[in-house]
């Protein structure tokens, strides 16, 4: 397993999002993919029941969710940070185990996000640049590759 891409997505705007490995989701740009994905997580709540994740053959989608205010609308507004995931096993589902400590990570991301930013103004996102060190520490032994961190046991 390893972290392809996690971001941080308020009302379709993506707020933060850091991409760890080149893609096929690289023709895509962040806005449209924010969108898509709030307006399925939106369809899924309102037609079936809220959603933790999407599973493909090759990857898995989790996310949690919260809301938040802004600035310019103090009633408080869905936010919700997502993580994709290349499966090292094609054929099966992301354990259980594996899953709900990906769930943690992010949900402490995501609230670590909105005690910062609660009531901030969003229209300028540059501001959230500085969050994605703290993502990258929550998140470091995870975004490697099996290949990348047998290599790096014999780098210099």
């Amino acid at each position: 397993m390893k972290i392809d891409e996690i971001g941080v997505v308020l009302d379709g705007i993506p707020l933060i999002s850091l991409k760890y490995y080149n893609s096929q989701n690289d023709e895509v740009d962040d806005i449209s993919k924010s969108a898509l994905i709030t307006s399925l997580l939106q369809y899924a709540e309102n037609i079936i029941a809220p959603v933790e994740s999407f599973e493909s053959t090759i990857y898995s989608m989790i996310f949690t969710k919260g809301k938040m205010k802004t600035a310019h609308n103090p009633t408080k507004s869905d936010i919700f940070s997502y993580i994709v995931i290349e499966k090292t096993d094609k054929k099966k589902e992301l354990p259980e185990k594996e899953r709900k400590k990906i769930i943690d990570k992010i949900s402490k991301i995501l609230d670590e996000f909105i005690k910062r930013y609660d009531g901030f103004d969003i229209s300028e996102v540059s501001q959230f640049e500085e969050f994605k060190n703290i993502i990258n520490k929550t998140i470091a032994p995870f975004t490697k590759s099996v290949d990348d961190k047998f290599a790096s046991l014999f780098s210099e």
